[in-house]
């Protein structure tokens, strides 16, 4: 390889603090019910998913969990996850099932939409009544790996001119004891994260940080203006005993942080700054622990104007009629983006579920076909597009389609009024997207 190759190749490759895997803001990445999962704010760790759950009408709803097993599996894909697909077992084995498939429009490989392909198939000799659910709802980052419990970040209010830098844009981390943890962090954190309530973006450095004397962090804080009388505010939180650093860089002093169990702010003057680049530099002193959530620069007249508070997540859908029958858009308070869907059904009504889970309460509420808002614990939301009956004939099957996209009111509007799911066009471009599936190549059964 020479080194234009090699330089290429490296360009390629995810980039240090991006965490980036290259997969498409669409894809399988539901944590919470099978489906597909749409990232719109990658950054605040926001993800919005579709749920499809194919059921037997008033009768046997199998909510696909991803965390057992729930009668679904796993179909097949494309490489990249322009297609992906999954079957759902409604009656064993390969009687009655639902192969439900998402994929990209083969002629617009990058746009900011899926189609949903839902194919019924009955292969016993008795009629079935089939209904299908869409759900819709948003998801906010968890506390912690394999929790449900969602993160209450804070969130910083600054003045003009003032900046943030957050606890874990460090420049070089040190412990005066290395780690195994060092290069090789749980879960795919950095070096020293910890995930917690109150942090500004839910996440700080701490890890024991500051327990053993000689423990280093060095940062850049960059001023994009000069600063006349600077002062340096640091966020942190110390739980037990007096923490004691020696600051270098932007300023040059001894200072210590007093344990409340809570989150607090200690100021130290920085005089002024100029523009461009600061080094600064905490090494510890003392042998008690401290979390940093991070640092504002600002001009001294300006310090009560730096404030935190909670953040407050919202998971209720503001729902609006869309161009056309059987199309809606949703609106989170979170995101500033809209979401839009559309569906094919003779027969079908918007819901909404007002529940943390759907695997008690949607099969409680399965014979429900009066009320279009279900309360269960009021600790979530779904928005429920309830396809009913869909009738299939002995030995026979039935195509349904559906359309998920994402982007501001107006481009959300003009695709769904654009898009036609009676197209006899989309099961060639379901073929199309199909074709670019994985295959193996297996002997027949006896055969070495």
């Amino acid at each position: 390889m020479n080194m234009n190759d090699y330089l290429t190749t490296f360009a390629q490759l995810p980039q240090p603090h991006s965490h980036d895997l290259r997969l498409p803001d669409w894809g399988p990445y539901n944590k919470k019910y099978n489906g597909l999962a749409h990232i719109p704010d990658l950054t605040r760790g926001l993800r919005f998913e579709l749920s499809v759950f194919p059921a037997y009408f008033r009768h046997k709803v199998n909510v696909p969990s991803v965390k057992w097993e729930a009668d679904y599996h796993p179909w097949e894909v494309a490489p990249g996850l322009s297609y992906f697909s999954y079957r759902y077992d409604l009656e064993w084995k390969d009687q009655v099932y639902c192969d439900v498939a998402y994929f990209a429009l083969p002629d617009e490989p990058k746009a900011n939409a899926r189609v949903v392909r839902c194919e019924f198939v009955n292969n016993t000799a008795l009629p079935q009544h089939q209904a299908l659910h869409y759900m819709a709802y948003i998801n906010f980052p968890p506390v912690r790996p394999y929790s449900d419990e969602a993160i209450l970040p804070a969130e910083v209010h600054l003045p003009s001119g003032a900046i943030w830098l957050d606890g874990l844009d460090y420049v070089d981390l040190r412990y005066a004891t290395a780690r195994p943890s060092d290069n090789l962090v749980y879960e795919g954190g950095y070096r020293g994260e910890v995930r917690d309530h109150g942090f500004v973006n839910g996440t700080g450095l701490g890890c024991d940080f500051g327990a053993e004397t000689g423990d280093r962090v060095q940062y850049t804080l960059s001023s994009p203006r000069p600063i006349q009388q600077g002062v340096l505010l640091v966020r942190y939180r110390a739980l037990a005993g007096r923490a004691t650093f020696e600051m270098r860089g932007l300023v040059n002093t001894p200072i210590a942080f007093e344990s409340t169990g809570d989150f607090e702010v200690r100021a130290v003057a920085c005089g002024s700054l100029s523009t461009g680049e600061h080094l600064l530099e905490l090494i510890s002193t003392g042998n008690c622990p401290i979390e940093l959530d991070g640092f504002v620069i600002a001009e001294q007249a300006d310090r009560e104007r730096v404030t935190f508070t909670p953040r407050q997540w919202n998971p209720i859908a503001q729902l609006e009629d869309g161009p056309h029958q059987n199309t809606l858009l949703l609106r989170y308070a979170d995101l500033s983006s809209v979401y839009g869907l559309a569906w094919t059904g003779q027969s079908s009504e918007v819901r909404q579920y007002f529940s943390s889970e759907l695997d008690r309460s949607m099969r409680y509420f399965v014979n429900e076909h009066v009320q279009t808002e279900l309360h269960a614990d009021d600790g979530g939301h779904f928005t429920n597009v309830f396809i009913r009956p869909i009738v299939l004939e002995p030995h026979s099957r039935s195509v349904l389609y559906g359309l998920i996209c994402n982007g501001s009111e107006g481009e959300v509007t003009e695709r769904l009024a654009a898009f036609d799911l009676q197209s006899k066009s989309l099961e060639d471009d379901y073929r199309c997207a199909r074709r670019a599936k994985v295959t193996f190549n297996v002997n027949p059964s006896g055969q070495d």
